[in-house]
């Protein structure tokens, strides 16, 4: 071989018209894909870009939560709120996230705790505002709710048990009704699939004993019907407490506890998607009001003519239709 051939063959290559091969190495990082470590420091500046977002967000609904909460409690309770408000975000990018997405999904639900006067997402677990996805929903606590049935007066003691496999548990129902539960002490009472009933009972100032009794498989459907699947959802992180508060939510029914009602309800509400804040007005839209569409309200308020009413509810789908029924009702009558 010549001298001054190259040993790696790349002559032979040019005079067969081939290119050389380029066995230079890359170095990984300069491939285009990024190395974990660029991922984690995007995924934490996104994250910070979040939480800076929905705390200025925050920061501007305090006015807000000053404004009505002084209305519903007094202002010493107002300047509570309003700096709950300013903190609830921080250090809970799922939460910060929702409220950047939806902020009046997160308004309506922070308002709902201050009407129970119940601070949420504290450690007493009085009331939760939880993200679901883009949005934001109140859950009363069953804490919460022990708290509204003793505000009343009228109400002595509340207990609620879950039942569990190995347990003694007998209830008569009827003219003579009790209930008996001897709890067995050798079972994990923190286990769902072991429960087989849920109860609560209450002593009232008159003497009266109210109690209310549920099974595996109605706790089951409400389980069911919740949004249980979310990891952010009470059901799927402690479904034995929800359990609990289920109890209770069916006891307040039959207690003399307007407060405690309401907060059930609120919870229901809530938890269907038919509670709604108006920031215009200082209330509540409940029901299937609160469905109606913010755009849709205001089309309607500012309405004219019954004409021009006609033309909004023609633009509708037939669902929205229903629901903004009685709205347009009620614009008519003021025209």
């Amino acid at each position: 071989m010549d001298k001054d051939s190259p040993r790696d063959g790349s002559q032979s290559s040019l005079l067969n018209g081939r290119q050389p091969e380029n066995k230079a190495v890359t170095n990984p990082g300069m491939s285009g894909r990024p190395t974990d470590e660029q991922a984690e420091s995007s995924v934490a500046t996104q994250t910070k870009q979040t939480l800076t977002t929905a705390q200025a967000a925050v920061v501007k609904m305090q006015g807000d939560v000053m404004k009505f909460v002084t209305k519903m409690l007094g202002t010493e309770k107002a300047q509570e709120y309003a700096t709950r408000v300013a903190l609830i975000a921080r250090d809970n990018p799922k939460l910060a996230y929702a409220i950047q997405k939806n902020p009046e999904s997160f308004l309506t639900a922070f308002m709902a705790s201050a009407e129970r006067d119940l601070m949420p997402n504290t450690s007493k677990g009085l009331a939760y505002l939880i993200p679901y996805g883009d949005k934001v929903q109140f859950q009363v606590g069953y804490p919460g709710l022990l708290l509204e049935a003793r505000r009343t007066g009228e109400i002595m003691t509340i207990d609620a048990e879950n039942v569990i496999k190995g347990d003694t548990f007998e209830y008569t129902l009827g003219t003579e009704r009790k209930v008996v539960h001897r709890p067995a002490d050798d079972v994990d009472r923190t286990k769902y699939d072991a429960i087989t009933h849920v109860y609560a009972t209450a002593k009232l100032t008159n003497g009266e004993h109210p109690f209310i009794v549920l099974t595996k498989k109605e706790l089951d459907k409400v389980k069911a019907t919740a949004k249980a699947s979310s990891t952010d959802s009470p059901w799927h992180t402690w479904p034995e407490r929800q359990a609990i508060k289920t109890a209770y939510k069916r006891l307040a029914k039959v207690l003399p506890s307007e407060r405690m009602q309401r907060a059930a309800y609120l919870d229901d509400l809530a938890e269907a998607g038919k509670l709604r804040f108006d920031r215009e007005k200082g209330e509540f839209i409940e029901g299937e009001l609160a469905e109606v569409s913010s755009e849709t309200r205001d089309a309607i308020d500012n309405a004219t003519s019954t004409e021009e009413l006609q033309t909004i509810l023609n633009g509708l789908s037939t669902t929205e239709r229903k629901k903004a029924a009685s709205l347009v009702a009620e614009r008519m009558k003021a025209l």
